[in-house]
């Protein structure tokens, strides 16, 4: 088990980079299909299940669809954003904690601290209190807040909270910047709180399938 959500740009004539985009759509289309058979809402960005986002082949934007054919050469850009969630049964871990003690300290390399929480990311499960926690190990403004939280919504057991003014929409935690970012990354669906809506404004393009979706909720 792997966890897949992230940004990508990937050097196709270099087999390493090949390899990841493969991958990448294999657990794609696995992730889709399984959506479709047990009924997932549709949270993709034009609403046809997929988990890619944003895709780019050598800088022209494209529309990715099972027909199309991964190259040998050029650069291949994309957002990765899973569907998957903890089960409804999964509770915070105490691993958790030791962990946001360990990086903490800034003796060490703020993107040996993201490689190392994406690595063990599959085998955590935390609360939003405790996301927050380890969101303030990293500096405010860039994109390392923003690439944490790529990788651990999905291993929160309580988004309500998570999506709420608590933390994605905290200006401690998350800039209005961070939260426009997230959502072009992410999916606007995937950061949607319909169930704590007080404190959010929404800019909507209706011509964009997601975005539309966010009136519907």
């Amino acid at each position: 088990e792997g966890n897949a959500t992230g940004s990508y740009c990937l050097n196709l004539s270099q087999p390493s980079d090949h390899a990841v985009a493969e991958m990448c759509l294999i657990v794609n289309a696995w992730e889709t299909e399984v959506g479709r058979i047990v009924g997932c809402p549709d949270v993709s960005q034009r609403g046809n299940y997929e988990m890619l986002r944003n895709e780019a082949q050598s800088d022209s934007p494209f529309s990715f669809s099972r027909e199309w054919k991964l190259p040998f050469n050029g650069w291949f850009r994309f957002d990765y954003s899973s569907i998957r969630r903890p089960p409804r049964n999964a509770r915070p871990m105490p691993e958790a904690d030791e962990i946001i003690a360990r990086i903490s300290s800034d003796d060490v390399d703020i993107g040996a601290k993201l490689r190392a929480l994406r690595g063990v990311s599959v085998h955590l499960y935390m609360s939003a209190m405790q996301f927050k926690s380890m969101a303030l190990c990293f500096p405010h403004g860039g994109s390392y807040r923003q690439d944490l939280f790529c990788m651990m919504h999905t291993r929160v057991v309580d988004p309500v909270h998570l999506l709420g003014v608590d933390v994605l929409h905290s200006p401690l935690v998350f800039s209005d910047t961070d939260c426009l970012c997230l959502r072009k990354r992410v999916g606007h669906l995937h950061v949607l709180n319909p169930l704590m809506p007080e404190g959010v404004t929404y800019t909507c393009h209706l011509t964009n399938y997601e975005e539309r979706m966010v009136l519907d909720f």
